[in-house]
């Protein structure tokens, strides 16, 4: 798999809008993209606490991203096929997700940029949850280098259209 040089069409209109969504509609803020790495393999583990959190980040990488998605994701075709447009790559849950991982490896070997929530799923109570293994193998099978994120406010995006809610991403 060779690293994508520019993004996909797909995926520069998503992330385009969803920055334009962040920046008109939420009192938006971000801290640290000089730590992201523009070129190589690189893991951004991320904590999980709303639906909202995959495509937030990911627009706001300067850089394509992959995600890291759970398999379930993938069963309904409309949906499946818009995250796979958004170079999602299915995992299995259990013992069966080390196939699931082997096409992140396949991403990082060939230079590319992956985003994964370590706790596994949403954490609505905003309090962290243990990590899974799965980030840690990844990094060591292909000694990619961690960039740790946290995003906040973004489990308060429905409940307050009416009003700019303040969403922080940290990166590093």
């Amino acid at each position: 798999m060779k690293p994508v040089s520019r993004p996909g069409l797909v995926y520069a209109f998503g992330a385009g809008f969803t920055r334009l969504f962040a920046r008109s509609l939420l009192d938006f803020h971000l801290e640290g993209l000089d730590r992201i790495p523009r070129r190589g393999p690189l893991i951004v583990a991320c904590n999980h606490i709303s639906f909202w959190d995959p495509p937030l980040v990911g627009a706001h990488l300067p850089r394509e991203m992959h995600f890291v998605a759970k398999a379930e994701l993938f069963h309904n075709p409309l949906f499946g096929a818009l995250i796979r447009a958004y170079n999602s790559i299915p995992i299995q849950r259990g013992a069966q997700a080390r196939a699931g991982l082997r096409g992140a490896e396949d991403v990082l070997s060939s230079g590319g940029a992956i985003l994964i929530f370590p706790e596994g799923t949403r954490n609505k109570s905003g309090e962290l949850k243990p990590p899974r293994a799965g980030v840690g193998r990844l990094a060591a099978a292909t000694r990619t280098p961690v960039v740790p994120a946290c995003i906040s406010g973004s489990n308060q995006i429905r409940r307050s259209m009416l009003r700019q809610v303040p969403i922080r991403i940290t990166f590093g």
